[in-house]
């Protein structure tokens, strides 16, 4: 069995637990990565697994979650993260927000050049909604067929939808794309 404990309010501690990035505005996440030994139970052979620890503001724990789980060695991060840019977003492994973009073509998701608000999602599903896709849990985050006719789908309504976004950002105190400057 897996025991995780929040220890911050443990009589035990001396002082509350302190994450590193907890200062961060930026809400950056630190990873641990390794590599723990097994105990042997009933002489089975000595086993490694690797074991990451990945330490986050409360609010980055959807975007830290999406992340790190999933299968295809993060081919379905990066492809759900192209969606997410062709419908004007751009989705970080800690946060997500409007972006404005230069260079987009086809399924090329172009330059960051203007972001709005985070935006906040109480948990993966809610990531999920905001893009406008349907939720995957863990197990079923792989590139299939059905991933990629959304990837499409995302890629003919990008003109559209990053249009959109441009005007939204008109008018406001963000500093414009560099190619829009006359």
């Amino acid at each position: 069995d897996i025991l995780v404990a929040d220890l911050s309010g443990a009589a035990t501690t001396a002082s509350a637990v302190r994450v590193p990035g907890d200062d961060d505005p930026t809400d950056s996440a630190q990873a641990c990565l390794g590599v723990v030994r097994g105990c042997p139970v009933d002489g089975e052979p000595m086993r490694y697994r690797r074991c990451d620890f990945v330490f986050c503001r409360h609010n980055s724990l959807p975007f830290v979650t999406l992340q790190w789980t999933g299968s295809d060695g993060g081919l379905f991060n990066r492809e759900m993260k192209r969606i997410a840019a062709l419908r004007g977003f751009h989705l970080s492994h800690t946060y997500m927000c409007k972006a404005d973009r230069e260079g987009t073509r086809g399924r090329q998701v172009g330059e960051v050049c203007r972001t709005g608000a985070k935006i906040f999602c109480e948990d993966e599903r809610a990531i999920f909604a905001a893009i406008g896709l349907p939720y995957r849990p863990p197990e079923r985050r792989e590139v299939d067929a059905e991933l990629l006719r959304l990837v499409e789908e995302a890629a003919k309504e990008a003109p559209e939808a990053l249009r959109m976004v441009k005007m939204e950002f008109q008018g406001s105190d963000l500093r414009p794309c560099a190619s829009s400057v006359s």
